[in-house]
């Protein structure tokens, strides 16, 4: 089958964008921080590929930061992809690409703005509601703002429970699924329960959070897991509550990792 003109367009254009970002990262080797901005700016403006344009909004971003108005090229991005969304004609790209560039400019605290203006304008689908919800879950755990993530609280729940059930199937199918699938599932349902406990316990929703680490105990009971829950509780200035996880790991982990995990909550 003959190329197209259009395929001979795109053709261009993808090597195009490939010899742009080599040439950037070599004018970063040499030094020229204005000049590899340039040609990642150019990657970014003309890749069709959302992948490459956001990976390289992060660099532009980073390196703008000795070069401000490089990383205003980003932000206009983001701008327009953010006025699809408040227009309700964004589709599942745009809502993807501009979750991206918001935590690449490093202005997450704009996601729950937008999507309470999305709420008022009763314009809100479910998946752009999940996406932003999900994408400013471990934002707000940092900044142990709690309070911003309630109303959303039986949503993380579902997705707990969703990746425990994904794990209780790999660990049924253990004989016949890759490990790689076994360990990822398994990271999945450890990460989505520590954040969850945390978040319980600084909602103060302790027969929740007591719960979920029962859950979390029962499929993982190791040191590595035990101490991820022992530091969530200690985020979340709830160290009322490590007495509790210590009798949970008393009965799961052996005497020496136990004896280990005292030491650490000492």
């Amino acid at each position: 089958m003959p190329i197209s003109s259009c395929d001979d367009y795109r053709l261009k254009l993808d090597q195009q964008v490939t010899d742009a970002v080599a040439e950037g990262r070599e004018l970063i080797a040499r030094g020229d921080i204005v000049g590899a901005l340039d040609r990642f700016i150019f990657a970014f403006e003309h890749s069709p590929k959302q992948s490459i344009r956001v990976g390289m909004a992060h660099l532009i971003v980073s390196l703008g930061r000795t070069h401000p108005p490089a990383s205003d090229v980003v932000r206009k991005r983001r701008d327009e992809a953010q006025h699809f969304i408040l227009d309700g004609a964004a589709d599942s790209e745009v809502v993807l690409e501009w979750l991206a560039l918001t935590r690449a400019i490093g202005d997450s605290e704009r996601l729950l703005d937008v999507l309470g203006e999305l709420e008022k304008r009763r314009i809100l689908n479910d998946y752009v509601r999940e996406s932003i919800v999900y994408a400013s879950y471990e934002f707000y755990l940092c900044k142990k703002n709690y309070e911003a993530l309630a109303i959303h609280f039986d949503s993380f729940g579902a997705k707990f429970l969703q990746s425990m059930v994904l794990f209780e199937v790999e660990l049924l199918n253990l004989g016949r699924s890759s490990s790689s699938t076994y360990q990822i599932s398994e990271r999945v349902f450890i990460k989505d329960g520590t954040m969850l406990f945390e978040l319980a316990l600084g909602l103060r929703k302790d027969f929740q959070a007591d719960e979920i680490a029962k859950r979390v105990f029962e499929h993982c009971s190791d040191f590595d897991t035990a101490k991820m829950l022992l530091d969530a509780a200690v985020r979340a200035e709830r160290q009322d509550r490590i007495s509790f996880l210590l009798k949970l790991a008393r009965v799961q982990l052996s005497d020496s990792d136990y004896e280990r995990l005292k030491q650490v909550a000492s």
